[in-house]
């Protein structure tokens, strides 16, 4: 099985940084992050092979690999929009697909807007 989680963490962080200078990143769960904003988390949520695609030697297999990224800033769905369009940019170079987004409606305590999205690559 490959991993690519630190190389997709540093290019999806390093490609951020180039369009926001403000933007934090981390490879943390966002519900209890207190700090700077706008801030994205990326993390890898699956990292596993295709079963009818093993061989003896492992070259020939084929990994599926699922990212659970979330964003969250203080001014607004606006800028949690532009970031995901950079999200989206960055990953799809890389080869994924966003595969699902959608608000995160399970933090009723905090009043900062977050928008999750799943990226998928095979």
């Amino acid at each position: 099985m490959i991993d690519h989680e630190k190389q997709i963490y540093t290019l999806v962080s390093n490609a951020l940084k180039e369009k926001f200078e403000t933007i934090q990143t981390t490879d943390q769960k966002l519900r209890f992050y207190d700090s700077t904003y706008p801030v994205i988390s990326l993390i890898q949520t699956d990292n596993y092979v295709l079963q009818d695609s093993r061989s003896f030697d492992d070259l020939g297999t084929n990994n599926v690999e699922q990212y659970e990224i979330e964003i969250q800033s203080q001014t607004g769905m606006d800028e949690i929009k532009a970031i995901m369009v950079s999200v989206d940019d960055a990953m799809r170079q890389l080869g994924y697909i966003r595969t699902y987004c959608g608000l995160d409606t399970q933090d009723k305590e905090t009043k900062l807007k977050r928008l999750m999205q799943y990226q998928t690559a095979l």
